[in-house]
């Protein structure tokens, strides 16, 4: 009787404490998922993201280069295959791990540029280099291109691109080269970059600048190498501040 008893009184303590682990094992595992659905939909969505900027690019006359192409030869580009099992590719496309670290949009006219796909082109995590000489981006276009965080080579020659626009390339920290030869940028804008302190070239030829606002710039970027031409007439000046100290 009295061991009968001691069951009965257990009994639903042990019942409590079952339901109590099954709700924290439950729990655990519905957290996991929630995390790896969260990671996965992540990687989808950059997938798609590149994607759909490999595809405007071509539209636009222009050409992306991935990540694992840089180790390649102009004759062998071809013919190495995306990173990644063939299952996978065959899923989730061909390059889906595979990034695109340089766009050329060079000469693009401004009905290819719109306003969706630059911000396209700011959310590419890899995004090392862009080139948008000789088209038709504005200075308006170049404000969603801040988010891009490894930015290492601009350039934006023979563009209209003026100091409205330097305001918003000063927040690319990570820039090694800029090219503003040929924009319409003037003296007053100059001061936006001199917070690049990663920055190892310049080009300010044939620009609305003068040779003290270049002087005062390259005092304050001394490790970067600053090329300015002012054109007057027939006669051009080109200036080289070579570098005090590269850097190694």
């Amino acid at each position: 009787m009295g061991q009968s008893r001691t069951r009965m009184q257990t009994s639903p303590s042990r019942l409590c404490w079952r339901i109590q682990y099954r709700l924290s094992t439950l729990l655990v595992v519905v957290a996991i998922f929630a995390i790896t659905f969260a990671v996965v939909a992540r990687w989808l969505y950059g997938i798609r993201q590149e994607e759909a900027v490999a595809d405007f690019v071509e539209q636009a006359g222009g050409q992306v280069t991935y990540r694992h192409e840089l180790t390649s030869s102009p004759q062998t580009v071809d013919r190495i295959r995306a990173p990644g099992p063939r299952w996978m590719r065959k899923i989730f496309g061909s390059h889906c791990l595979a990034n695109i670290v340089h766009v050329d949009l060079f000469g693009s006219p401004k009905s290819e540029l719109t306003l969706d796909r630059l911000r396209q082109l700011g959310r590419l995590s890899g995004l090392q280099q862009l080139c948008f000489d000789n088209s038709e981006i504005t200075d308006e276009s170049l404000e969603h291109l801040s988010s891009s965080g490894r930015m290492e080579v601009l350039t934006l020659a023979n563009t209209k691109v003026t100091d409205i626009g330097l305001a918003h390339i000063a927040t690319l920290k990570t820039l090694r080269s800029l090219d503003l030869a040929g924009t319409d940028i003037t003296d007053a804008g100059l001061p936006h970059l001199q917070s690049l302190i990663c920055l190892e070239e310049l080009f300010l030829d044939r620009t609305n600048t003068s040779s003290i606002a270049v002087g005062q710039l390259q005092s304050a970027l001394p490790n970067a190498r600053l090329w300015w031409r002012k054109s007057v007439g027939r006669i051009s000046q080109t200036v080289s501040v070579p570098r005090t100290s590269w850097p190694r």
